[in-house]
Parts: structure tokens; sequence; C-alpha cells
């Protein structure tokens, strides 16, 4: 059963309290210990196989998979000496992308974006990461694997990720989220490819659906991008002895994504409004076209009816009701009539 912020109103500063979709699987632990010459990694691992693996202070990297169960990350943190705000935002799957520095600790959460589903909002994980003295320490909502690609590069000797401090990696993982978004970026800009392709004549309802989809997708995007933005600039400007000052210039990369992306959404929505401002006009002049036909066929009658009106009282005194050709003569002005006013209509280019 998933668990709302709201709960935690009132508690005491720092008191745990996990935020989000329940589950019944057990927290899963994958330990990676690296250097320049060595490189094990270690899957679904315990905690205390793990206090026996960095012992001999080697660099590691552990990667925590299921944040629901309260008992097994407050050992964690007991373990690694974190501080019980930090504790308390891990657990907080609702939690906006931000940044602290908490001395022996630093701290970063953002959302990590998966793939789009007809109908639903962008899928969203919590995803956080701490840096600690030899150590980084990530933290996953889900039980997907979203960084093999870091462990291949941990894996092959002489690169980078291996050679320099934990403060390498820790902002290699941040930067993975980050450029994964350009592949969220891309769906939402096909989708609003998509839309533009199959116009807006006729207006069907499908496709005002279609652009309330994808202004709904574009607008948490943005939510999310506007507080990394801050984040990874406050992350930047950080004095720290955990931060080499080497590595400052690989987070630049990281935050000329953001802006990017930042940019790039802003301009995705302005193209949603336009869409949608079109697709309103279309149907409204869709409507207009309508009202002018309804409007143009109730004048013709207009005259006709006050014809068929006076006929039909049938008082005794009107000539025409026993005339032989008064019925054919009525027949013929109301033709006429009704030909004068299209002909009329047309000439002035009502219809």
């Amino acid at each position: 059963m998933a668990k709302s912020i709201s709960q935690k109103a009132g508690m005491a500063f720092g008191e745990l309290v996990y935020v989000g979709e329940g589950s019944t699987k057990p927290v899963e632990l994958d330990l990676t210990v690296y250097n320049e010459d060595e490189f094990a990694e270690y899957k679904n691992t315990s905690l205390r196989f793990i206090q026996d693996q960095i012992k001999n202070g080697r660099k590691y990297w552990i990667n925590v998979r299921g944040i629901h169960d309260v008992g097994v990350i407050s050992e964690i943190a007991r373990m690694f000496s974190f501080h019980s705000l930090l504790t308390e935002d891990l657990l907080n799957t609702e939690h906006q992308p931000k940044f602290e520095d908490h001395n022996k600790h630093l701290f970063f959460t953002l959302k990590y974006l998966h793939g789009l589903e007809p109908g639903n909002d962008l899928n969203m994980e919590h995803t956080a990461v701490v840096l600690g003295e030899n150590s980084v320490i990530s933290f996953q909502e889900s039980y997907q694997t979203l960084f093999n690609k870091i462990s291949e590069r941990l894996s092959i000797k002489g690169r980078k990720i291996r050679t320099r401090s934990p403060d390498f990696l820790f902002f290699a993982i941040i930067d993975l989220i980050v450029d994964h978004y350009y592949f969220i970026y891309d769906l939402l800009d096909k989708e609003q490819d998509e839309i533009e392709d199959r116009g807006f004549d006729p207006p069907h309802s499908a496709i005002l659906t279609k652009i309330n989809e994808n202004k709904k997708r574009l607008t948490a995007f943005r939510r999310q991008l506007a507080p990394l933005k801050d984040a990874v600039i406050k992350l930047q400007n950080v004095d720290s002895e955990l931060v080499d000052e080497r590595h400052e210039k690989y987070l630049n990369d990281t935050i000329d994504h953001v802006k990017d992306l930042y940019g790039r959404v802003e301009w995705l929505r302005e193209m949603n409004v336009s869409f949608r401002e079109a697709f309103l006009s279309a149907q409204n002049d869709k409507m207009n076209r309508v009202m002018q036909l309804l409007t143009i066929i109730a004048t013709i009658f207009i005259p006709l009816t006050f014809i068929a009106g006076i006929y039909g009282m049938n008082f005794e005194n009107m000539p025409e009701l026993k005339w032989e050709y008064g019925y054919p003569l009525a027949w013929t002005i109301m033709i006429a009539l009704a030909v004068a006013m299209i002909l009329y209509f047309k000439r002035h280019k009502w219809f």
C-alpha cells in the first residue's frame, strides 16, 4: 500500500518513514570494490559481507535496490554514519531533486525517468546518491538495473572512473541519469510531431486528448528539471574535501545538459500551447460553419413558413384557397423565394 507524504505531518525531524509504494521483496545490495589494479563485483549480497569487504580501505560502490524496508535502510545509515535528515530524504520517494552537504557525506537525489505509456504520466523512479570518503552508495526505488553501463566502465582497467577518487563515480551516476532524460525528450518530441502530422481538420476529440496527455507529461518533466538545475549548480559550487577540483569540469557537462534539456522542454511546452490553441480555433471554426449553415437554412425557411402560415389559417374569405391554381402558385412563389435567397447568399459568399 502506498504511503503519502502527508503521513509525516507532525513527526519529529529525522523520524524515518517510508513514503511511496510498498513491496514485499527484500532489499537487494550490490557491492563493487575497486582500485586502479583490482575490480570485484558482488550481486545481491549482505550487509555483513559488505562490512568485511570494505575494511581494507579500498574504494567501493554499494547499490541499494528497494528502499521500502525502513529497518534495512536504517541499518545502512548507522553503518555509514548518515545524518538523520539525509536518511529521511532517502525514504521519501516524492522528494524533488536536491543536493545537500552533510560534511562527511554529500547527498544528491533526483528522479530516473522511464518510458511513456499511453494515457499515463511519466514513469519516475526515486534515486539518490551519497558520496563518502572512500565510498559511493546509490539507492533505487525499484529493482531495475539502471547502472549497468557504469559497472562496465568500472570493470575496464585504466578508465578514469576506476583510477580517480569516488567523487568521479558520484558525478558519473548523476550524469548517466541526466543523459537518459534525452531519451524521454525524444519520445515527447516524437509525440508532438505525430500530433502536428495528424492536423486539426477535422478537430477530432482524440487529438485534444493526445495534446492534453502531452501537456501533462511535459509539465511533469519540467517540474523535475527546474529543481535539478538548481541542485547541480549547488553541487558545482560546493566546498568539500570529498570533491577533487579536477573533476568539476566534468560536472559542467552535466549542468550544460540540464540547461539544454530545460530549454528544449520549454520550447515543447510552448508548441503544445500552440497546438491546443490551433485545435480550439479549428473547433470553433467548425462550429461557426455549422452555425452559419443552420442560420442560412433557417433564414430561407422564414418567408416560406410565413407563406405557409398565412394559407394555413383557412379563413373563408381567402380567394386563393378556392382558386384552381392557388396551390401551384403557392409552391412556385416559395420555390422562387428559396432559389433567389440561395443565389443571393452565394453571390455574397456566405457559404
